[in-house]
C-alpha cells in the first residue's frame, strides 16, 4: 500500500500591513508585513508587484521574489520593496504565493506605499515691484505646492543684491507654516519696515515639505 498526500488548499496570505504608508523619501528597508502560509505541501515562492494605479493598472515592472523555498510551511519575516522602482506618489502593491503543487493565492492592492522624493514647487507669478512704496501693505503673488507629503514651511529673504548677494536686509522669515497642506496660493506681504530705503530690495523665497525636501 502506498500513501498519497493530497494538497488542494491554496496558500494563505495574512496582510498585517497598515495602508497607506507614511510618505517616504527613502527606502525604509525590510518593514512590510504580509505573511505567507502553506501547512500542507509548503511554500515555494512569494512575490510582489508594483502598480501606479489601483486594480492592477500601470505596472511598474514584473513580479519580484520576496522568498523562494523547497517547501517551507510559512514565511513571516518582514520584507523590503525596490524603492527605486516606486513611482512618485501612491504605489499599489500586489502579492502572490505558490506552493509545491503549483496552487497559488494572490491579492491586488494589498497595500499602498507613498513615495515623495521631489522638492516643493514654486510658481513665481509676481513681476518686479518697481513702484516706490511709502507704506506697508503691498501683497505679492508667489505660490507654493507639494502634492506629496505636503508643505511644512514657506519663507522669504530680502537682500541688497540679486541672487541673495550683498547685505542680508531680512533673513529667512516665515510666510506660512503647515502640517502638510498641498498648496499655498494666498498673496503675502513682506516686513516693510525692515526694507532699506531709497534702494531696491531683492526678495528670495524657499519652501520645505513635510519630509524636509526644499
Amino acid at each position: 500500500i502506498r500513501a498519497v498526500t493530497v494538497d488542494t488548499v491554496v496558500p494563505v496570505l495574512v496582510n498585517n500591513q497598515a495602508s497607506p504608508t507614511a510618505w517616504l523619501a527613502s527606502s525604509p528597508g525590510a518593514v512590510f508585513d504580509v505573511d505567507f502560509l502553506d501547512a500542507v505541501s509548503g511554500l515555494t515562492t512569494a512575490q510582489y508587484r508594483l502598480y501606479s494605479s489601483p486594480a492592477g493598472a500601470g505596472a511598474l515592472g514584473g513580479w519580484t521574489d520576496i522568498m523562494s523555498s523547497t517547501g517551507t510551511p510559512s514565511y513571516t519575516q518582514n520584507w523590503a520593496l525596490d524603492f527605486a522602482a516606486l513611482a512618485e506618489g501612491p504605489n499599489y502593491v500586489a502579492v502572490r504565493a505558490f506552493d509545491r503543487v503549483a496552487l497559488s493565492s494572490a491579492a491586488l492592492d494589498a497595500f499602498v506605499v507613498r513615495k515623495d522624493t521631489s522638492a516643493p514647487l514654486v510658481a513665481d507669478n509676481q513681476g518686479g515691484d518697481n513702484v516706490w512704496r511709502r507704506a506697508s501693505g503691498s501683497a505679492y503673488d508667489v505660490d507654493f505646492a507639494d502634492l506629496g507629503a505636503g508643505l511644512a514651511t514657506v519663507q522669504y529673504r530680502v537682500t541688497s543684491q540679486p541672487a541673495q548677494g550683498g547685505t542680508v536686509i531680512k533673513d529667512w522669515a516665515n510666510i506660512y507654516t503647515s502640517t502638510g497642506a498641498p498648496t499655498y496660493t494666498s498673496n503675502w506681504t513682506v516686513d516693510f519696515f525692515s526694507l532699506q530705503e531709497t534702494a531696491t530690495n531683492y526678495v528670495s523665497v524657499r519652501a520645505y515639505d513635510a519630509l524636509g525636501s526644499s
